[in-house]
């Protein structure tokens, strides 16, 4: 079948929409092999992209920089899903409010901070991930853009979007919402 008549033949077909709660109990019957990271956005069931090694070392990066200054009561998690009303979204990286064993029975539904860490994923995380978190009132959304060498820090959310953006390059300091007196070199974060 040529690319044209199948884009042709999806863009006819209604696509099949997922609730959470389907998608949780397709994932807990094991219907993904281990191999296949996947999350759902709004509704729809995406693949996870394979991380290159700048990608993966600057989530790690990340996550020292944001271990070390989060209060106690805050936890750093990598890759873990979120749950909002229509998808269930695996940041590469969240800080939510809670202690170790707080989320063993479910996943949080807020965080204090998304980041996403991008080199190929940038278009997609400023649309798609930035409307997603916003609808879900992620007050403090942060773009780590590996190939512009910057940090985009999205903030106030509103049903329409952020309505604040700022973009910070590798020699300015930015501080999370949820510690703001800490700071973090952006340099820090990127590769």
């Amino acid at each position: 079948m040529s690319a044209t008549l199948e884009k042709s033949v999806r863009e006819s077909r209604p696509l099949l929409r997922w609730s959470v709660e389907e998608y949780e109990r397709l994932v807990a019957l094991g219907g993904f092999s281990p191999e296949k990271r996947v999350e759902l956005i709004e509704g729809e069931i995406v693949e996870i992209m394979s991380q290159k090694p700048r990608h993966a070392g600057t989530i790690e990066l990340a996550e020292e920089a944001l271990r070390a200054i989060s209060p106690s009561g805050f936890r750093v998690r990598i890759q873990l899903p979120l749950k909002f009303t229509t998808s269930v979204p695996e940041p590469d990286i969240a800080v939510v409010q809670g202690e170790r064993r707080s989320f063993i029975n479910s996943h949080p539904t807020t965080a204090a901070l998304v980041i996403e860490v991008s080199d190929t994923t940038l278009e997609y995380d400023q649309t798609i991930k930035a409307a997603i978190y916003a609808s879900a009132g992620i007050e403090d959304y942060w773009i780590v853009n590996i190939n512009e060498r910057t940090v985009e820090i999205r903030r106030q959310p509103g049903p329409s979007g952020y309505r604040s953006l700022q973009t910070y390059s590798e020699v300015d300091t930015v501080a999370p919402l949820f510690n703001p007196t800490a700071s973090i070199v952006v340099a820090d974060l990127l590769p």
